[in-house]
């Protein structure tokens, strides 16, 4: 037996996997090799479940889990599939190569970016640059929601947003909307955002209605608390599995709103109540994600757990951490990528795309 990351791995032995947890969809599947572009490469995929308080795992071939997930049916029978079916359009955007979400922070105190581009002049032209560089989503944000972020009201959020949203959107851009406020989201719809990104997973009870009524898309992000309190010793018992869950419960609080499944993505939320162990963690086992059948977003782009692995960067030296991030996705099977620095997240997945066009050759 072995322990991984809190979760017991016992020897290969289908028989000692509960049967109850199979027939009830009460397992986890993470492949330890998955390809975009919905490669059938063969491997082992772990079964996870959880029982007595504890989470245990077995590795077993992509045969052996297809013969159970055919025989059993429901629920784990489409977590398996969801493994290779290519994810539907989001926003007509095809998910069979990783998209680009550009930030745009219009925002006086972003971590990074912070007080560049809230000048609107500005904002629109880093826009325009970024959509030339390869930028597929404009991603307009006018709160900053970095580790003990001061509130910001939903007037003064409205302001800074709704006028760069409004011209990107007239000019064609695809917009989405980073905010957590109700009002914000209404109106950034009003003003022509496709998307919202919602950093605090729909906590608001109405906006799963906003979006199904608007017929807008929605990315649901995990995070543990609010920016203000997020990174005080967050804790979880295995993190993945926490997120997944919570993820996996908020699709279904969606698809009941109406909101069409096309029209969701999910993040699981690097650096959101995380500490570095939670945020690779993430990273290590992102193709779990891909069993919800929606398309996943990562945004790591310049986060201190780059630094906090490395050596104490500041964000502006953080790129290329930044780029060793979004190629690990890509291999994972990842379909939307959030950066700062569009070109050079560009280049990067250029030949990230064409190594694993070359490694499903093999």
């Amino acid at each position: 037996m072995a322990n991984k990351d809190s979760i017991l791995y016992l020897p290969r032995n289908i028989d000692q996997i509960p049967n109850t947890v199979l027939t009830q969809g009460l397992v986890w599947l993470k492949p330890n090799i998955i390809k975009p572009i919905n490669s059938q490469r063969k491997s082992d995929i772990d079964i996870i479940w959880y029982d007595k308080e504890q989470y245990f795992a077995q590795s077993i071939s992509f045969k052996e889990t297809e013969k159970i997930a055919n025989a059993v049916g429901g629920v784990l029978r489409d977590k398996f599939n969801n493994i290779f079916i290519k994810k539907t359009n989001f926003e007509n955007l095809e998910m069979n190569t990783v998209k680009i979400m550009g930030i745009l922070n219009v925002t006086p105190d972003s971590f990074y970016d912070g007080g560049n581009y809230d000048d609107e002049n500005k904002a629109l032209e880093h826009a325009k640059k970024m959509s030339s560089h390869g930028a597929d989503i404009i991603d307009v944000g006018g709160e900053s929601t970095k580790p003990n972020a001061e509130y910001v009201s939903e007037k003064e959020e409205a302001n800074r947003v709704l006028k760069v949203i409004k011209t990107l959107s007239k000019k064609g851009y695809l917009v989405s909307a980073d905010t957590r406020k109700h009002l914000v989201m209404e109106k950034a719809i009003d003003n022509g955002a496709k998307i919202i990104n919602d950093i605090s997973g729909m906590s608001d009870p109405l906006t799963p209605s906003l979006i199904s009524k608007n017929n807008v898309s929605i990315v649901i992000m995990h995070m543990q608390g609010t920016p203000e309190t997020m990174q005080i010793q967050p804790s979880y018992q295995f993190a993945p599995i926490e997120i997944y869950n919570f993820l996996e419960h908020k699709i279904n609080v969606a698809l009941s709103a109406g909101i069409k499944k096309n029209k969701i993505a999910i993040d699981p939320g690097f650096g959101f109540g995380k500490n570095p162990v939670h945020n690779m963690q993430i990273m290590a086992w992102l193709p779990m994600f891909q069993t919800l059948g929606v398309p996943v977003l990562l945004g790591a782009s310049r986060k201190s757990t780059i630094a906090a692995l490395s050596n104490n960067e500041v964000a502006n030296d953080r790129m290329a951490g930044s780029i060793s991030l979004l190629c690990y996705a890509n291999i994972l099977g990842l379909q939307i990528i959030r950066v700062h620095d569009v070109f050079e997240t560009n280049q990067a997945l250029n030949i990230s795309n064409y190594l694993n066009k070359q490694f499903e050759l093999l």
